[in-house]
């Protein structure tokens, strides 16, 4: 099954979910990885939540862009200009410096005309993937695209498997960032 079936389906599947929270267990006790925490987190968000929903061409994920290569985000216009000569498809792609999010400018896509992609069928795999990939990498996506993030069904999260204060932390900011 790939990452999008697994993301967008809301059944739960225990055995996975029982053994990534436990190592997630084991990992704050005794190994103390945030590679590995960061690793099992990703694994966990694909268990504990999945995305519904459909585009509505509101263009906001085309005029707020947060590109991230290898998960270090693209955050420079000089990072952008070496990402564009190694990939020409992301020359289209510019920095919005009028937009904000989060304090930081957002990269845009010149490609966007009236909410439609005007190449979409030559478009990047990061808008290809999208929502997908923004929540796999981020833990949200953006609230006004048309895709929402639920909780997997049986996802009980009063229980004692996810009581460490990192992991309930981690889930608080989810479904904070998707008004769940």
């Amino acid at each position: 099954m790939t990452i999008p079936k697994l993301i967008s389906s809301p059944h739960l599947n225990y055995l996975s979910l029982y053994g990534l929270t436990g190592l997630f267990w084991v990992n704050e006790w005794m190994i103390r990885s945030r590679a590995l925490r960061s690793w099992i987190w990703q694994l966990l968000l694909i268990e504990l939540y999945y995305v519904s929903g459909q585009c509505q061409h509101s263009g906001h994920c085309c005029s707020n862009l947060q590109i991230d290569i290898n998960g270090k985000p693209v955050d420079t216009p000089k990072k952008l200009a070496e990402l564009q000569r190694e990939n020409p498809e992301y020359r289209r792609f510019f920095f919005n410096s009028g937009n904000l999010s989060e304090g930081k400018p957002t990269i845009s896509c010149r490609s966007l005309s009236n909410n439609w992609c005007s190449d979409y069928h030559t478009r990047p795999s990061i808008c290809h993937h999208y929502p997908f990939n923004r929540f796999f990498n981020d833990g949200f996506i953006h609230q006004r695209c048309g895709y929402q993030v639920k909780r997997k069904q049986g996802a009980q999260f009063d229980s004692v498997l996810f009581s460490h204060p990192q992991l309930k932390s981690l889930m608080f900011r989810v479904e904070f960032l998707n008004n769940i």
